[in-house]
């Protein structure tokens, strides 16, 4: 298991298009993964908010 913080944003874009364009992932936030491994890769599972 491992943690990551970002923010969904985009330098070009002003505050107010990106807090339209990435709603609550917005702002700055963290997600918790977990992962399986196999013989061939790990399967990770992300957060439904940003799909990460």
């Amino acid at each position: 298991m491992f943690d990551s913080g970002h923010r969904g944003e985009h330098k070009s874009l002003t505050d107010a298009e990106n807090k339209k364009l990435f709603g609550p992932c917005n702002q700055k936030h963290g997600h918790n993964y977990k992962g399986e491994k196999t013989d061939k890769k790990i399967l990770g599972y992300g957060h439904p908010c940003c799909g990460n």
